[in-house]
This record gives structure tokens, sequence and C-alpha cells, in this order.
């Protein structure tokens, strides 16, 4: 854990009494300020001229990332690891476990595969979701042709080969594209030379393992690499993953403070492929490969990623903007709601389910649900006469009624006095009542 400013102030001059106490050469009024400056990060701690070695060491380690970052991919890039916390509601993961899709050089349907891989995307909360990056596995006389497909598309990738010569024969590439390189054969002088270019994978059986050839590549110098686990992944896989993880942010032990990363084999039991996945997922995997795409699988997976990976101090929230449910017309019905996330989707569902298209105006109520809106004041008439006039929605419908929750019909007359042209309707309290209530509305 970071040193609090008190911490740092009591190595300090000022603390000790010295002659040399708030002597300002570090650019402070006193040695307090400048100890309350270190902890927030804002000054350097080689300011002060009567600095003790000891705390320099203490503040060292104290204020290292436990877990460093690796990003790879050129135009579009990928990033791993740079967690700090065990758990979420700690304080919140940084970045979301990248999904990757394997391939091998040799697949007869490599390049129907390889679309397929390209072409898939899913929406979520207004996002557009892909695969996050491409594992091409060597293991025929042409990967480096197929090699420098995959890196044209601009998708992330993992190459991985046993031969370093591949890659020396690709460097220029290599340099530009920054793949993750995986040498299956981990030999040291070969892991350091590929290391200087681009990240690398190091492999090992357990922590223990990971721990030892990451000591030894780092005191080579080596800084840009992912772990990579090879264990079966049963109901064991959360112990070693759990202590790979508080090493690095527990104990900052800086051979195991990498990004981890896990190899799937689908059993294409759904069931269990969903269990075993989120739980690495959960705990705590950085860089998920699996062997085959799966749909339906992967998302749930986004799903699932993206409720872990949101900030826990910030609403889910929606772009507040005109939506368009569903093939809309001039008679198509008119719904105002907040931009809350969970009650976007809820009334999106419903109104997806009708045969007649709909428009839903979002306002802009930080993220909030209705009622927590409202009693906030983020849910007024003028908010949402304000979204109903920016959304030029009379430009699109020859009828003046807009339906708002009934959760806010204590609203509708000042709604009525903002937008006096409008009927203004309290619709139901729940969303699963909007296709029942739109039927016989109007």
């Amino acid at each position: 854990m970071a040193l609090t400013g008190i911490q740092i102030f009591k190595f300090l001059p000022g603390a000790k009494k010295t002659s040399n106490a708030n002597c300002k050469k570090c650019g402070c009024i006193t040695c307090m300020a400048y100890a309350m400056k270190l902890a927030k990060g804002e000054a350097n701690i080689n300011s002060c001229p009567f600095i003790e070695e000891e705390l320099k060491q203490t503040f060292s380690h104290e204020n290292r990332k436990p877990q460093t970052k690796v990003t790879f991919g050129s135009k579009k890039k990928i990033t791993i690891g740079d967690e700090t916390v065990m758990f979420r509601h700690d304080k919140t993961f940084v970045n979301p476990c990248g999904f990757a899709i394997k391939i091998s050089s040799s697949d007869k349907n490599f390049d129907k595969k390889l679309k397929k891989i390209l072409d898939y995307k899913i929406e979520r909360i207004g996002e557009e979701f892909r695969i996050d990056s491409i594992m091409l596995i060597n293991d025929s006389s042409d990967f480096v042709l197929k090699a420098k497909n995959v890196l044209e598309t601009n998708t992330p990738t993992i190459l991985v080969t046993d031969n370093v010569g591949s890659i020396k024969n690709s460097i220029d590439l290599i340099r530009e594209k920054q793949p993750l390189i995986y040498l299956t054969e981990q030999k040291l002088e070969d892991l350091l030379y590929t290391e200087k270019i681009t990240p690398i994978i190091i492999d090992g059986k357990n922590p223990k393992e990971l721990s030892q050839k990451s000591a030894t590549l780092q005191k080579a110098g080596a800084k840009n690499m992912v772990l990579n686990l090879l264990q079966e992944v049963n109901s064991n896989i959360i112990e070693p993953l759990t202590m790979l993880r508080r090493s690095a942010i527990e104990k900052k032990f800086e051979p195991l403070g990498l990004p981890v990363m896990m190899n799937y084999s689908l059993c294409n039991n759904i069931a269990i492929d969903t269990i075993k996945l989120a739980t690495l997922i959960c705990k705590y995997c950085n860089l998920l490969v699996l062997d085959q795409l799966n749909s339906a699988l992967l998302s749930a997976l986004i799903t699932l990623r993206m409720n872990i990976y949101t900030d826990p101090q910030k609403p889910l929230q929606v772009e507040p903007k005109l939506y368009e449910i569903g093939e809309v017309n001039p008679n198509s019905k008119v719904m105002v709601t907040t931009n809350f996330a969970l009650t976007y989707f809820a009334v999106v569902n419903e109104l997806e389910g009708m045969a007649e298209g709909s428009y839903l105006i979002i306002t802009d109520s930080d993220g909030m649900s209705v009622l927590t809106a409202w009693s906030a004041s983020k849910f007024t008439g003028e908010i949402i006469a304000k979204a109903v006039k920016n959304s030029f929605i009379t430009e699109k419908i020859n009828h003046k009624n807009i339906i708002i929750p009934g959760l806010a019909s204590d609203l509708l007359e000042e709604i009525r006095e903002e937008l006096p042209e409008f009927n203004i309707i309290a619709g139901p309290n729940e969303a699963t009542d909007l296709p029942e209530f739109l039927k016989n509305c109007f």
C-alpha cells in the first residue's frame, strides 16, 4: 500500500527538527507540504537533497505498480494487467480480461475461420464488442505468410512458434505490428532477443516455475512479459491463480507482478464451459485463449466481463439521445426515460418484442434510475423537455403523444408546463407492462 503523507513526513528533516528543516530546496514551503505532494505523486523523491536512502527504497517499493501493464497490437491494441486490487469493490478492476481465439496455420479452413473471427461482433449498452485477439499457431511451412495475413488485419495478434527464426524472418513487420510472441521452446537467449522487439509470453506449470523463469528474465532486463499458467482448468485452478494475483497485489513480488494468461479447450458442454470460463475471468485471468469460436458462449462471457470491469463507483449508463427501436414510422409511439443502463435495456427488451417500432428518448440523468434521478433532480420537467427538443422528434412523428415512466407521474404537470404542445401520458411502473399498455393507451 502506498505511503501516506504522514508516513513520509516522519523521514524528513521537518519531522526530525534538524537544521535542514523546511529549507524549501524541494520547491515546497515546508517538509509537510513536500510529504503530501510525494504521497499524491505530485513531487519527485529526489527533489529533497537531505532525504534518507531508507525512505527512497521504501517509497520506491510501496509506490511501484503491483502488476505491470502489457499492450500489444498497433492500430488496434489490447492492454492487459495493471491491476491494483484483489477485489473489485476495493476500488475497481482496470483492464478487462482479453479474449483470444486460436487458429492453426495448417488449418484447411484457415481463411473461413479467420473471416468468422474478424466478423464476430455484438452490441451491449451501445458499445460494439469484437474478438480482442487472434492466436496463430505455427504448424505449417507457410506460417510466415499466414502470420503476415493476420497481422495485416490490424487485429492484436499472438504468434506461437518454436522457431525463433520465423520471428527474425518477419522482424520489420513484427516491429510495426507489435504482436505478443510465444516461443514454445523457452530458451533464455531467444526470449531476451524477442522481448527487446515486442512483448513475450513465458510459461510454467505452477507459480513457482513461473516465478523462477520471470526472475531470471527480469534480472537480464526483460520487462514486457505475460505469464502463461500451464495448468488444467478444473476445481483446483482458483488456488494458483489467486496465489499469482496475491503475490503481485499484496506482496508486490516483482517476478509475479505480470499479467496472467490461460488456454482453454471447449468441451462443447456450454454449461460446463461457461462455469469454468466465468471462474477464470473472475479469478484472475488477464488473457483468455479459446480453441474455437462459440458465439453464444462469447456473448455470455462478454456480458459477464462488462459487469466485472465496470467501475463500481460509476453508474452504468447509455448515451443520452433518441433511439429507434424496430421499424419506426410517423405513427410510432414515443417514450422517455433515464440513461441508467438497466432501465434502458429493460425497456428496449420489451419494445423489441412488439410488432410496431417505437421511439425512445433517453435523458442525461447521470446514469441514475427513474426514482433516484427524480429524487436527485436529475429527471425533471426541464431536463425531459430539453431531451425532447434536442431529439427533433416532431420531425419524425405526426402526433403529439409522449409517454413517461409511471414512477415519475408526479412530474406530469411540470412536464406539461415545459412542453405545452405535447400530450404527456404516464405509462406503467414496470417495463414488463409496457406492451399491454401500448396496445391500449391511444
